[in-house]
C-alpha cells in the first residue's frame, strides 16, 4: 500500500504515536565530535538494537529529489554511508546494528517490482520524446548537432541517441534500477559497507562493543523481512531478553504491521518526516519541491542544497503507543470472555491485507484512501460480538470465521461501489469542464498574441474586400462577374471554417496536454490509447456490474468477442471461483510471511485485480482440498493455511531478468542482456517497450496498473542456464547466494565469548578441511545472538597451524588477516584512499552468520513474552474519551457510508502539524553520565540502583518525547533490564 496514505492515516487518527527525533549537535566531518555525540546519553531514550532497511536510504542518497544527484557511483556510496551514520547517531544503538539490503525477493513481490521498473522506464522514454519534441525549434548543423535556428547562440545541444537510451544512458543520467541484487553497483556497495564498518569498529570508541550484522543483496530476502526473521528467531531462544528495545528505519508502510506482528513491547520506527513538504493539501505531502535547473547551479548553491537536505527532520513512530490506541479501538465490548489484545492485533493486521499490499491488489470496495480500514474494523467488531472468535492464530486462518466476516462486508459492497462510481463521474465532469475552460483561455491568449505580432496577409485582405462589397450599391454588384462573387464567398466561408478548425485543433491539443500533465504524466500516451480505465467499462452504478467486472478485467477483448454468450457466462463463473481462491491463498501466504517465514518462493497472485467481496460467499468450499488437512466436524474451530510445495529463491541474474526492462539491460552481463532484444532468444516477449496502463478508477499516474506479459520463471531459468557457462568468473561471482556476516571488535566481550565456543568446535574436529565446517550454534544466554556462527577471513592452513596454540589460549582469533584474500579485496575499495592510514582489519573479527537454519524455522507463539517491563501509559482519559467519541461517530455514519468525515483534509493536516507534534515533547529533567554493564543475555543496560537519587547531578537540561518507552525520565522509572 502507498506509504504516504497509510502513514498519514495512522498519524492523523492516532496522533500520539508520532514524535520528532531529537538530534545531537556535531560536525559531520569531525570524527571525534561524532564519537563523543554517540557516547552521550540518548535524549530520545536508550536503545539496544537498531535495524536499517538500507534500500530506504540508498534510493534518496543516489537519486535525491531535493538536491543535485551525486555525479559518480563513488559519491553515491559516500552519501549512503553518511546517511547511514546519521541514522546511527540518532538512534545510538548500544548492543546491535543490523544493516539489511534487499536480496532476491519471493516471486509474489517480483510482480510489483516488475511493474514499477517497466513503468519507470516508460516514463523516462516519454520524457525523452518530450524533450525531442521541445527541441523542434532548433536545427541541425553540418556536424549533426542542434543549434538555435536564428544562429544567435553557439551552444550546441546533443540529442540523446535512441540506442543509448535503450541501454539506460540518457545524457549521462544514472539508472536507479541498478539498485537491484546482482548488479555491479550493489556488489561495490556491499564491499564498501564491509570496509566502512570494519574501519568504524577498529577506530571509533563508541563502536567498541557494538555487534554489526551485514545482510547484503546476495543474502536472499527483502530487507525488512530479513530483519523481522532475525527478531522472531531471537525470541524463539528461551534465554532471549524479553526487555530488549528495538528500532527499525525504513520507508515501507509494512514496517508498522511487521513491528506489531513481532509482539515486542519495546519497539519504534524511525523515518523521515513525510509531512515536511506539504504543498497544495495532503495529496502531495511526500513530494518535496524539486529545485529547478539544478544542473545550472554553481558549486556553492549545490552545497547549500545538499546541506539543507541532510538536515531534514525525522520522526519516531512508537509502536507501544499504537498498541495503546488499538487496545481501545479493537475492543468491541460486551464480550462473554476476556479480550485478547494480541489476537485482536493479529486480526487487525490480517484485515489490512484486503486494502492492498506489496503482494496483492486491494479489493475494489476497499481502499485506505476511501477509509476501507474503518469499514473492515466495524465489521470485525460486529463479528466479535456475535461469534466471539478471532480470524487468525499464530499465522493461520479460521476460514469458517473468515467466511462470516467477508459475507458481512459483501452486503455493503454494492452501495460502496455505486457511491464511488457516482463520485468518480462527478469528478470527471468537473475536471472535463475545467480542462475545456483552461484550453479556451489558452486559445484566446494565443489569438491575442497572434493579432499583435502578425500582419494580415494579402489573401486575408482580399476576403475582407469581398465582405465590403456586400454593402456596395446593387448596381456595382450587377457589374461584378458572378463567378468572382461566388469564389469570394467560398473563400470567405473557407477562411471562417479554417479558423474554427484551427481553434478546435488547438483546444483539443491543449486539452490533451493538460490531461496528460494532470492525470497520467505520460506525454503521448493519452492520445495514443495506451492509457485506459477499465472501471468506466464496468459501470459500478448500473445493475449487472458483477459480470461486467470480470468480463473487462479478466478476459481479453478477443476472448469476449469469440466466445458465445453462454460459454462466456460459464467461463466468468469459473473465473470468479479461481480469482477468489487465489486471493485467499494470497492472504494466507502473506500472513505466513509476516508471522513465520516465506512458505513459498515461487508463488504469486496471477491476476492484476482482486475479486469482488460477494465472491467470497463460499469461502470454506473454495479452500477445500487446497489447505492443510481439516477434520470436517471441526472446521469451525480449526486454524490452518494453504498447502505449498517446497521452493527456493532464484539467483540474482534470474531476478534481474524477471523485473528489468530492456532499457536497464546494461546492469546485466552482455551475454544475458542480449536475450532481451534477440528475437530468437525465446524470452524476448517478456520485455515489451510499449504496454497499456489500466488506471482502474485512479486519478494519479503512479496508481495505474501496467498490463505486462507474465514471466514463466521456469522457462526463464532454463534459458539462462544455457548462458551461465560462458560468463566470466567475475560475472559469475555476482550471481550467488551468501550468508550474512557479523563484524565485531576483537576485544569485545562477544568476540571472546564466541571464540571460546568455536575453539571447542575446532578442537573436536581438527581434521576438517574447510574452516566453514567449524560451525557452532550460539544462544542469547552466552553470546546475546541466537544462530549459527563460523569464522571468516581464515584459510584452513591458518587454522591448522594455530591448533597447537589454541589449546594454550582462552580465545581463538584469526592470525594475520591483513594478508588474507578478503583483506586485499577490501583494500581495493576506493574508501581505502580516505581511511587507509587508520584501517587495520586485524582489529576486527568477521563471522559467518545464519540466523534462520532449518531447526529454527518453526512457527512461534505470537504473543508477549513473559516477565517484560511494561511501558508507562501515554494516553490520558481525555485521549480515550476522544477516541470513543470518534468511534461513536463512525458507527453512526457507517450505515450511510459517510467516509468523508475522517479523511485528512487540508485543515485537519494543518492542525496536526501545528499542535500534535509539539504536544508530544515534554521537559524530562537533567541527564547524567550513566555507565553501562553486561546483563543477562549480554545486553547493555542502565544501572538502575540509586539512579533516581543521581538525577540531580550535572548535565544540560534537555527535552525528550513524552512516550514511556522512549523518554529518558520514563526509562529510569521502569527498570526494563533488572535481573
Amino acid at each position: 500500500m502507498g506509504v504516504p496514505a497509510f502513514f498519514a492515516w495512522l498519524a492523523k487518527k492516532y496522533p500520539k504515536t508520532v514524535s520528532p527525533v531529537i538530534e545531537e549537535e556535531y560536525s559531520f566531518d569531525n570524527e571525534e565530535e561524532k564519537a563523543a555525540a554517540y557516547q552521550k546519553s540518548n535524549q530520545n531514550g536508550e536503545l539496544d538494537n537498531l535495524y536499517l532497511d538500507m534500500n530506504g536510504l540508498i534510493h534518496p542518497s543516489t537519486h535525491p529529489e531535493d538536491r543535485p544527484p551525486p555525479e559518480t557511483e563513488e559519491e553515491m556510496i559516500q552519501e549512503v554511508l553518511k546517511y547511514t551514520e546519521r541514522m546511527i547517531l540518532m538512534a545510538k544503538p548500544r548492543n546491535l546494528l543490523y544493516l539489511a539490503i534487499d536480496g532476491v525477493a519471493p516471486k509474489a513481490k517480483l510482480k510489483q517490482q516488475r511493474s514499477r521498473r517497466f513503468r519507470s522506464a516508460q516514463e523516462s522514454y516519454q520524457s525523452y520524446l518530450k524533450k525531442m519534441t521541445s527541441e523542434l525549434s532548433f536545427q541541425l548543423n553540418e556536424n549533426g548537432k542542434i543549434v538555435q535556428s536564428d544562429g544567435v547562440s553557439e551552444e550546441e545541444i546533443s540529442i540523446p541517441d535512441e540506442e543509448l537510451f535503450e541501454r539506460g544512458i540518457v545524457n549521462g543520467k544514472w539508472d536507479s534500477n541498478a539498485i537491484t541484487p546482482g548488479t555491479q553497483f550493489m556488489h561495490k556497495l556491499a564491499i564498501c559497507l564491509r570496509y566502512w564498518v570494519t574501519y568504524k569498529l577498529g577506530n571509533d570508541p563508541a563502536w567498541k562493543n557494538l555487534k554489526v550484522i551485514l545482510s547484503d543483496s546476495n543474502v536472499p530476502g527483502e530487507g525488512e523481512h530479513k530483519i523481522m526473521n532475525f527478531i522472531r528467531n531471537q525470541r524463539k531462544d528461551a534465554s532471549y531478553n524479553n526487555n530488549t528495545s528495538h528500532c527499525v528505519y525504513g520507508l515501507d508502510a509494512d514496517l508498522v504491521f511487521l513491528a506489531l506482528a513481532s509482539h515486542e513491547p519495546h519497539f519504534k520506527i524511525l523515518r523521515e518526516d513525510v509531512f515536511l513538504h506539504t504543498v497544495e493539501g495532503p495529496k502531495k505531502y511526500n513530494k518535496p519541491k524539486k529545485p529547478e535547473n539544478m544542473e545550472k547551479l554553481d558549486n556553492d548553491e549545490k552545497a547549500a542544497l545538499i546541506s539543507k537536505s541532510r538536515k531534514k527532520p525525522f520522526l519516531w513512530l512508537h509502536v507501544s503507543v499504537l498498541r495503546e490506541y488499538l487496545s481501545i479501538e479493537l475492543n468491541p465490548g460486551s464480550l462473554n470472555k476476556l479480550f485478547d489484545l494480541e489476537r485482536a492485533i493479529d486480526d487487525w493486521i490480517f484485515m489490512c491485507f484486503f486494502c492492498g499490499n506489496d503482494f496483492l491488489p486491494h479489493l475494489p470496495s476497499l481502499s485506505i484512501r476511501e477509509q476501507g480500514l474503518e469499514l473492515l474494523l466495524n465489521e470485525w467488531k460486529t463479528l466479535q460480538k456475535i461469534q466471539g472468535q478471532y480470524i487468525t492464530r499464530n499465522g493461520n486462518i479460521n476460514f469458517y470465521i473468515l467466511e462470516k466476516f467477508l459475507t458481512g462486508l459483501a452486503k455493503k459492497e454494492p452501495q460502496i461501489l455505486k457511491k464511488s462510481a457516482l463520485e468518480a463521474k462527478s469528478k470527471a465532469d468537473y475536471f472535463k469542464k475545467s480542462i475545456q475552460s483552461k484550453a479556451e483561455n489558452a486559445w484566446n491568449l494565443h489569438k491575442s498574441q497572434y493579432a499583435k505580432d502578425q500582419k494580415l496577409n494579402s489573401e486575408e485582405m482580399a476576403v475582407t474586400n469581398n465582405e465590403a462589397d456586400e454593402y456596395a450599391p446593387a448596381q456595382k454588384l450587377q457589374k461584378t462577374n458572378n463567378v468572382d462573387v461566388v469564389a469570394a464567398m467560398k473563400k470567405k466561408t473557407a477562411g471562417i471554417k479554417n479558423q474554427n478548425i484551427e481553434k478546435m485543433n488547438f483546444i483539443n491539443a491543449e486539452s490533451k496536454k493538460l490531461l496528460a500533465e494532470r492525470f497520467y504524466d505520460l506525454p503521448g500516451s493519452a492520445e495514443e490509447g495506451n492509457v485506459f480505465d477499465s472501471h468506466k467499462l464496468v459501470e459500478f452504478d448500473r445493475p449487472g456490474y458483477e459480470e461486467r467486472y470480470y468480463k473487462h478485467k479478466f478476459f481479453t477483448r478477443f476472448e469476449t468477442d469469440v466466445l458465445s454468450e453462454e460459454v462466456l457466462k460459464a467461463a466468468i463463473e469459473e473465473k470468479k471461483q479461481n480469482v477468489a481462491r487465489e486471493y485467499l491463498k494470497g492472504v494466507s501466504w502473506v500472513l505466513k510471511y509476516y508471522y513465520d517465514y516465506c512458505v513459498s518462493w515461487d508463488w504469486s497472485y496471477p491476476y492484476n485485480h482482486g475479486p469482488l467481496l460477494v465472491d467470497f460467499k463460499d469461502t470454506v468450499k473454495l479452500v477445500e482440498n487446497h489447505v492443510l488437512e481439516i477434520p470436517a466436524k471441526k472446521i469451525s474451530k480449526q486454524y490452518t493455511s494453504f498447502k505449498h510445495k517446497e521452493s527456493y529463491p532464484i539467483l540474482p541474474y534470474e531476478q534481474l531478468m524477471s523485473v528489468m526492462p530492456s532499457s536497464s539491460g546494461h546492469t546485466l552481463p552482455d551475454k544475458i542482456s542480449s536475450l532481451m532484444t534477440d528475437k530468437n532468444s525465446g524470452i524476448v516477449e517478456y520485455f515489451p517497450k510499449d504496454f497499456p496502463i489500466d488506471m482502474a478508477g485512479a486519478n494519479m499516474s503512479w496508481l495505474g496498473i501496467p498490463i505486462l506479459p507474465d514471466v514463466d520463471t521456469k522457462h526463464l531459468v532454463n534459458t539462462l542456464k544455457k548462458v551461465y557457462p560462458s560468463l566470466s568468473q567475475s560475472e559469475t561471482d555476482l550471481n550467488v547466494h551468501k550468508n550474512s556476516i557479523i563484524m565485531v571488535n576483537k576485544n569485545s566481550s562477544f568476540a571472546k565469548d564466541t571464540g571460546r565456543i568455536l575453539k571447542r568446535t575446532i578442537l573436536k574436529n581438527p581434521n576438517k578441511p574447510d574452516p566453514k565446517q567449524f560451525k557452532a550454534t550460539t544462544r542469547c544466554a552466552n553470546t546475546s545472538v541466537n544462530g549459527t556462527l563460523w569464522y571468516l577471513l581464515d584459510s584452513y592452513k591458518r587454522v591448522s597451524n594455530r591448533l597447537s596454540t589454541i589449546v594454550k589460549n582462552d580465545v581463538f582469533n584469526p592470525s594475520d588477516p591483513e594478508n588474507s584474500e578478503t583483506a586485499e579485496n577490501l583494500k581495493s575499495c576506493f574508501l581505502h584512499k580516505i581511511y587507509g592510514s587508520k584501517f587495520k582489519i586485524s582489529d576486527v573479527l568477521w563471522l559467518g552468520f545464519d540466523d534462520h537454519p532449518k531447526d529454527l524455522m518453526v512457527p512461534g507463539k505470537n504473543n508477549l513474552l513473559p516477565n517484560f517491563k511494561a511501558n508507562v501509559q501515554v494516553l490520558t482519559k481525555k485521549d480515550t474519551d476522544e477516541l470513543y467519541e470518534r468511534r461513536r461517530q463512525a458507527n453512526y455514519n457507517s450505515n450511510s457510508f459517510g467516509m468523508q468525515r475522517h479523511r485528512m483534509n487540508d485543515r485537519g493536516l494543518e492542525d496536526f502539524l501545528k499542535h500534535t507534534m509539539s504536544n508530544n515533547i515534554v521537559d524530562s529533567g537533567k541527564y547524567i553520565a550513566t555507565p553501562y554493564t553486561n546483563r543477562y543475555g549480554g545486553y547493555k543496560a542502565f544501572i538502575q540502583k540509586n539512579a533516581s537519587s543521581k538525577m540531580s547531578g550535572n548535565g544540560p537540561r534537555t527535552q525528550a518525547p513524552k512516550l514511556g518507552m522512549n523518554a529518558a525520565s520514563s526509562f529510569n522509572k521502569v527498570s526494563r533490564f533488572a535481573k
